[in-house]
């Protein structure tokens, strides 16, 4: 027992004064940061399991913070996206597998915001600061509480959007999704109410029954239509004319 926990003594010496001596004088990559038994354990072989055991979720990660800031706009269709050892990805070939899936939705999503900014420019209506404080206001208290119905702690607004979105809530409100398809329709919908009924009548109905009111969104469902024109252009494609639009809640 006694000649195990020498050996082992004796061991432990050897991998720390190996270490230490590495910290030192060690400029190569075939040179030892370790030594156990005459086997020795280079600078390169280090670098290879750390890299192997950890590169992949620190690159992942770095990506994760990076992309979001890529001006897209300024990359050529022959730019690359991302350089790896086993190759590159180049602007035009993520396009191409990007539009094939997700294609539509965003084509969608950028002719509804089209045409929610031409309706209120028509009604005179400006997004502004104090209308985006309002949206915020009214998202942070949906997060508390849906968190507090789950039994969840609360969480910050721009926490929860940096974990779900991969920014924070000041980025993603400028976003145009969120601009004309959030901010936008509600202000076209309080508008719309207010020429309808007059701020007294939706006072008074407020009044009345405040519970309905609070709760409409999570047990009824709304839609705003924006009926629009296309017209061909001059390639042929269809181009969106929002010239005889209008909209009224259904």
């Amino acid at each position: 027992m006694t000649i195990v926990l020498l050996r082992f003594a004796c061991l432990i010496l050897v991998v720390v004064g190996g270490l230490l001596g590495a910290a030192e004088h060690a400029t190569t990559d075939d040179e030892p940061v370790a030594v156990i038994d005459g086997e020795a354990i280079t600078l390169r072989r280090l670098e290879d399991e750390l890299l192997k055991r950890e590169g992949a979720d620190l690159v992942e990660r770095l990506l994760h913070e990076t992309l979001p800031r890529t001006e897209w706009k300024r990359l050529g269709d022959a730019d690359p996206v991302l350089i790896t050892p086993s190759g590159r990805l180049l602007r035009q070939q993520l396009v191409a597998e990007l539009m094939a899936k997700h294609g539509e939705a965003v084509m969608g999503e950028m002719l509804d915001s089209e045409l929610v900014r031409a309706a209120l420019v028509r009604s005179g209506i400006a997004i502004d600061d104090a209308m985006i404080r309002a949206e915020i206001a009214h998202l942070e208290r949906r997060l508390g509480a849906s968190l507090a119905a789950r039994g969840l702690p609360n969480m910050d607004i721009d926490s929860f959007f940096r974990q779900q979105k991969g920014v924070g809530i000041d980025e993603y409100v400028l976003q145009p999704g969120f601009r004309w398809l959030v901010a936008g329709l509600h202000a076209l919908a309080r508008e719309e109410a207010a020429t309808q009924l007059g701020e007294a009548e939706l006072r008074a109905r407020f009044d009345r029954d405040p519970a309905a009111w609070t709760l409409a969104e999570a047990c009824d469902c709304q839609a705003i239509f924006i009926p629009y024109q296309t017209t061909p252009g001059a390639d042929g494609k269809p181009l969106v004319s929002a010239a005889h639009a209008y909209w009224r809640p259904r």
